[in-house]
């Protein structure tokens, strides 16, 4: 049989020993740097919805209005969180706001942090 795409030469040349390794090596790599980007996307997505749920519930508090949410976190573990508020620069008001995060989040008070809004009351 003729060889016409030289493939024997080349399996020969690149599909043996170390090089076997090496080609699996680097699928391998390749593999983990595409699962890890999706979880990282996911992440993502889990933190932008649990902002905006956090935010709502907020904004029902009394003395609360225009809340922005920002949840810093990996594998839906907050590690930190920043809260902008209308209202946050009522002492009381502040305080609610941040009992409220650390309860829903389930994480502690030095991980929470309560900004009042521009143009607040």
């Amino acid at each position: 049989m003729i060889d016409i795409l030289g493939l024997k030469e080349l399996s020969e040349k690149y599909l043996s020993g170390k090089s076997t390794k090496l080609i699996a090596a680097i699928l391998a790599a390749c593999v983990l740097l595409v699962a890890s980007s999706s979880f990282s996307g996911a992440n993502k997505t889990d933190n932008t919805a649990l902002e905006k749920r956090l935010s709502h519930i907020l904004s029902e508090i009394d003395g609360v209005e225009s809340v922005t949410v920002m949840i810093n976190g990996k594998n839906n573990q907050a590690e930190g969180v920043i809260i902008v508020a209308q209202g946050a620069e009522n002492p009381a008001v502040r305080k609610k706001i941040s009992d409220a995060a650390i309860a829903a989040l389930g994480v502690s008070s030095h991980k929470v942090e309560v900004f009042s809004k521009k143009g607040g009351k």
